[in-house]
């Protein structure tokens, strides 16, 4: 009399990609064409008003913390203010840290946008781009000057350009960002050779087990595969 073995088969799959019930793997291999996310309208739209709002925080802490820094007027008419006394003390440091503040923060909010939305890029080719962009909107600024006239310290041509400086750095920064954009492989999920499959993206699924019949002359060995993972 012929001997039944019946044996749960135990599978720990550290590959990317499991043994299909029909025996072929290369469907089950092939990944979809990477491709770059779409920036609309509105990212660039959100995206700036990121940059911008996380810059104009950025600007306002570091402002504050180079008057920390250059500390409390002592009252001395030879120090602290190029004008002497205590008039515009410290404001080289603040203008500094403001400065700093706001050049960093405001890539750093096109940034965060970016990768919250899922669009992959670089924060430090932001950065280049958003000084490229300040070096731009700086020479423009340079230009409305002299078209005004020399009367570049009017409330208007200031206006306009602040709006031009603003803007050139948003665009520069944005376009750094889209620039270093790299697109992410979305991998098919295989199909389960498994009674239990886990994976990362979908958890714990169940799956129908492949089966292995072997004949031998003293026995028949039955296998299923109980469990298998991607990992």
């Amino acid at each position: 009399m012929k001997k039944y073995l019946i044996a749960l088969v135990l599978v720990m799959n550290s590959a990317v990609v499991n043994a299909a019930p029909n025996g072929s793997t290369d469907e089950a291999s092939k990944t979809a064409q990477p491709q770059l996310k779409e920036f609309t309208k509105a990212d660039w739209t959100l995206a700036s008003l990121s940059g911008i709002g996380l810059g104009t925080a950025s600007m306002v802490l570091g402002a504050v913390a180079g008057k920390k820094i250059a500390g409390e007027c002592p009252n001395d008419p030879d120090a602290g203010s190029v004008l002497g006394g205590c008039f515009l003390y410290g404001a080289d440091k603040i203008l500094f840290g403001s400065t700093l503040g706001y050049s960093l923060g405001g890539p750093l909010g096109i940034y965060l946008y970016g990768e919250k939305q899922g669009f992959n890029g670089s924060y430090w080719a932001t950065v280049g781009g958003y000084f490229g962009g300040l070096l731009v909107g700086s020479g423009l600024a340079v230009i409305v000057y002299h078209v005004a006239g020399g009367r570049g310290d009017q409330p208007p041509a200031v206006l306009l350009n602040t709006l031009i400086i603003l803007s050139a750095s948003q665009i520069g920064g944005i376009m750094g960002y889209l620039a270093s954009q790299r697109p992410t492989k979305q991998k098919e999920e295989s199909p389960s050779a498994s009674l239990f499959h886990l994976s990362p993206k979908s958890g714990l699924r169940l799956g129908l087990p492949q089966v292995s019949l072997t004949r031998l002359p003293q026995e028949t060995r039955v296998s299923a595969s109980l469990f298998s993972g991607q990992f």
